[in-house]
């Protein structure tokens, strides 16, 4: 293993260090609770089952149409480009540049494929608009609520009389507001109202980015605001129900230690096209969402160099927001085993002749196995006697809203893929990855993929199932 690939010891990332097990299970619980108390209304239920019709009547119209749509796509040029925080040689999170309000200025966001929350703000000054300008809010909204979509830069008028609270990644919360104003992403203006933080959280001041950009579900949000991709899915904005990503390696792009890079994509309506040097493997697939309110599906195990791993299969969340990769406890447990480490407090301790570079620890779904790149692997040296490794992958018991165990599989993975998120294929909404390879090991055709084949796999892959808008009974 190279010597670049490990941090120092007091270099854990910020989600490390600043999240503990505890704060990180209140929150997703929230989510939980927020998806529970959503399926109780029926007009929110009505309103989700018509933005998924909303999306197979897309899906639909886009296979008529196929070359029109690509016209359009290459037109309105939908993808944008992502800045990966690349911090002590660790992908920490990777961030889009969105313009708010009038005249428009400019903020960095956290792409995060989970949560529909704020992850930080700056300290804000409010100004006192005049009445006017100042709209009333639907009474859903003036009480106090736990999630909303994105911040916005501070000299934006707001409605100080409509308070909120905002979920944060730091210390839990924040106070604020819920204002309504111009929002530009990428080729695409919006109107549409987010939260502005009032007490900002501080926790992660050396961060650069403010806020959340969310790609994750409405479904778990108690503003019953559709995310900004659900509204330009609903306004016929885009030419097909998904937008995927392409997330860069720093360690493969900079012999610096830390820097914000370019590289990264996300691409709305549209598949991600890998850059120069690399290529999508022959490795394809596309697996249906469980439950439609996080990005969940089926993971059928985890392997190594080849092999599956016994009783590593579980649920699988998909979340760009998430630096690292989180599996129960009885996953991480099985996983130290067959690397012939041991788990400590969560963490997945390994001897460091059990890494190297032809190292293959792998997740499947759908019978199809993508995966690590042996230097996602490693987060650090577990002690000074660097006898030991401690791994990117840790324990934590989360649960999904049926009281599933899940895997979180964040940037450690996602990395090593493209993946493309779906609101309808073949009727329901899925997920699909492709297996990034450099382009000089690809030694035939048939290991070779373009965004083309990747759109058809979404098409052709995934049975049709009744709607996954529903728990458990």
């Amino acid at each position: 293993m190279s010597a670049q690939v490990v941090m120092s010891v007091s270099h854990i990332p910020r989600e490390v260090s600043k999240a503990t097990p505890a704060l990180m299970l209140d929150k997703h619980d929230r989510l939980r609770r927020n998806f529970v108390s959503n399926l109780e209304n029926p007009a929110f239920v009505q309103n989700q089952r018509q933005l998924l019709d909303k999306a197979r009547s897309l899906e639909s119209t886009a296979a008529k149409r196929k070359r029109d749509l690509a016209e359009r796509v290459t037109a309105m040029n939908s993808t944008i480009t992502l800045q990966d925080d690349f911090t002590d040689n660790l992908d920490s999170t990777y961030l889009a540049s969105i313009s708010f309000g009038t005249p428009a200025q400019v903020n960095l966001l956290v792409v995060d494929s989970k949560l529909i929350s704020v992850r930080r703000s700056l300290a804000l000054t409010i100004m006192q608009p005049a009445p006017e300008t100042c709209g009333p809010l639907p009474s859903r909204q003036s009480r106090l609520v736990k999630l909303v979509t994105i911040p916005v830069n501070p000299r934006l008028q707001t409605c100080p009389a409509n308070p909120l609270k905002i979920l944060t990644a730091g210390t839990g919360e924040a106070m604020g507001i819920l204002v309504q104003d111009t929002v530009v992403l990428g080729p695409f203006t919006l109107q549409r109202d987010f939260g502005v933080a009032t007490s900002p959280d501080t926790a992660d001041d050396d961060s650069p980015s403010v806020g959340i950009l969310p790609f994750g579900t409405s479904a778990v949000g108690s503003t019953g605001l559709p995310t900004p991709f659900e509204q330009l899915l609903e306004a016929d904005l885009i030419p097909e129900p998904y937008f995927s990503l392409y997330l860069t390696r720093g360690l493969d792009i900079t012999s610096q230690s830390e820097g914000l890079l370019p590289g990264s994509q996300i691409c709305l309506g549209c598949v991600v096209t890998p850059p120069a040097g690399l290529s999508l493997g022959g490795q394809q697939v596309t697996v249906p969402v469980t439950t439609f309110a996080f990005w969940e599906v089926q993971l059928d195990s985890f392997t190594l160099n080849g092999k599956t791993i016994d009783d590593t299969s579980s649920f699988a969340v998909i979340d760009s927001g998430t630096t690292l990769v989180y599996v129960p406890t009885s996953t991480a447990a099985a996983l130290a085993a067959a690397l012939g480490g041991q788990l400590q407090s969560g963490s997945i301790i390994v001897p460091t002749s059990a890494i190297t570079p032809s190292t293959k620890i792998g997740v499947t779904f759908g019978n199809v196995t993508f995966t690590f790149e042996s230097q996602d692997i490693v987060l650090d040296h577990s002690d000074s006697s660097e006898a030991s490794y401690i791994l990117s992958i840790a324990a934590e018991d989360l649960r999904d809203t049926n009281g599933n165990l899940f895997a979180l599989l964040g940037d450690t993975f996602l990395k090593n893929v493209v993946s493309t998120f779906s609101y309808s294929t073949n009727g329901v909404p899925a997920v699909s990855f492709a297996q990034l390879v450099n382009s000089s090991s690809a030694s035939s055709p048939s290991a070779t993929a373009s965004a083309a084949s990747v759109a058809s796999v979404l098409s052709t892959t995934v049975p049709a199932l009744p709607s996954p808008l529903t728990t458990a009974a």
